[in-house]
């Protein structure tokens, strides 16, 4: 990857871990513990079919599903609210 490509997975990466910690919060005040992870990995699913249907290939594979869908429906959410329980 180029320097550019790795600044823009850095970038889609950040971007999809706060829209991750948004849902999380919006989540959070229907008082069910897990309703922003179970709506991460809904949205996170479908977005990845989108992405992969589209035809993405590449870097922009890369970027999109590592970076962006990564980081938005990571698992360490999901452990934490085991935790939690």
């Amino acid at each position: 990857m180029t320097f550019v490509a790795v600044a823009m997975f850095v970038a889609v990466a950040a971007a999809g871990t706060l829209a991750r910690i948004q849902l999380g919060v919006l989540g959070d005040r229907f008082g069910y513990l897990g309703v922003g992870t179970l709506a991460a990995n809904l949205l996170g699913s479908f977005a990845a079919g989108l992405v992969v249907g589209g035809g993405a290939t590449g870097s922009v594979a890369v970027i999109a599903l590592i970076g962006g869908l990564g980081a938005f429906t990571t698992m360490s959410t999901f452990a934490g609210e085991i935790v939690r329980l």
